[in-house]
């Protein structure tokens, strides 16, 4: 049984979502379990801007995407996260990762990685929700003392057992 409520660090008070089908049943029961304010955009650029806006007022939001959306917002995690030294907390889901059966997803893991180097991103992979909740407030307090950005890498096995935890 997971404990929807207690997924999420406290702290954190806002999620960003651009639709994942790995990600979006799991950020929608944690939604409904908490009192977290959700925001839905349609491009993962959109998603970072509106993370660092929130940063910048004093709140402290979860970018949750594919991880393929690390290729889409790079102009605005260049220019927010880099630039203006404005970081982001993001939650991704790991598509194509080793053993991924579908064939449009098996370069966005690499991709990821390239670019995870690139900006010099932090981050983790978490296979059990265990490990999710402790990377999500670690990366919290990094983020929160405007280190560095940080990205969690969640697998495919944990998104998918939480999907049917869901029912």
């Amino acid at each position: 049984m997971v404990d929807w409520s207690a997924l999420l660090p406290a702290e954190i008070d806002h999620i960003i979502a651009v639709p994942d089908s790995l990600l979006s049943p799991v950020i929608a029961r944690v939604v409904e379990s908490t009192a977290v304010d959700y925001l839905q955009t349609v491009h993962e650029s959109q998603a970072v801007a509106l993370a660092a806006g929130l940063a910048l007022a004093g709140r402290q939001p979860l970018l949750c995407m594919e991880n393929s959306g690390l290729r889409a917002a790079c102009e605005t995690i260049a220019r927010l996260a880099l630039l203006h030294q404005l970081p982001i907390l993001c939650l991704v889901s790991h598509r194509g990762e080793f053993g991924d059966p579908n064939w449009w997803a098996q370069d966005h893991s690499e991709h990821m990685s390239g670019i995870i180097a690139l900006f010099h991103l932090r981050s983790t992979v978490v296979r059990t929700t265990e490990e999710l909740t402790a990377a999500l407030r670690a990366g919290s307090d990094v983020v929160r003392t405007r280190m560095r950005s940080v990205v969690v890498i969640a697998s495919t096995d944990l998104l998918e057992g939480l999907r049917r935890a869901i029912g």
